[in-house]
């Protein structure tokens, strides 16, 4: 591409900003429980020497950073993270911010079709952003808790945050 060409593409202010809610929203996550003694650690790093050195440290449990699973479509996907919670079965957490009005409420229904793809039993979804939809969050809400063979708990950062502390605190 020449440079002539470069000055023409332009930028996804809206995505990028979008994205960048999203990270935060999963850093947030993250830090929370490792503020707990929690492990964390990218799926791609479980058979290296490093991986394998952070599990096979003492700790509550183990935070597994961009798991793969197979979507609703029948596609590989990569969801955020699994929470291996030692003595119990792991946890899929997903994440969904939104500052501002935005596409990501009309992407809920997604999430939650694949929440019933997910191989875990028990996931929490975590929407956070005074940019959703009331009726978007209480649309997850019910959706989740219609899926009687998984337990799904759809939740703020505020109550994701009480709820590790119930588990780790």
């Amino acid at each position: 591409m020449s440079y002539s060409q470069m000055e023409m593409v332009e930028v996804d202010v809206q995505g990028h900003n979008a994205n960048m809610a999203g990270k935060r929203l999963e850093a947030q996550v993250e830090n929370n429980l490792i503020g707990y003694g929690i492990k964390s650690l990218f799926h791609r790093e479980i058979g290296m020497r490093f991986g394998k050195k952070i599990l096979s440290q003492k700790a509550p449990g183990f935070l597994i950073k961009n798991v793969p699973f197979t979507n609703m479509y029948g596609s590989q996907s990569y969801g955020e993270f699994v929470l291996q919670i030692t003595n119990r079965g792991p946890i899929r957490i997903e994440c969904r911010g939104q500052t501002r009005t935005g596409s990501v409420d009309e992407k809920i229904p997604y999430l939650i079709g694949n929440c019933m793809a997910f191989e875990e039993k028990n996931v929490i979804v975590v929407l956070e952003g005074g940019g959703m939809r009331p009726a978007a969050r209480r649309y997850a809400i019910s959706a989740a808790k219609a899926i009687r063979y998984k337990k799904i708990m759809v939740m703020s950062l505020n109550q994701f945050r009480a709820w590790s502390k119930r588990m780790f605190g």
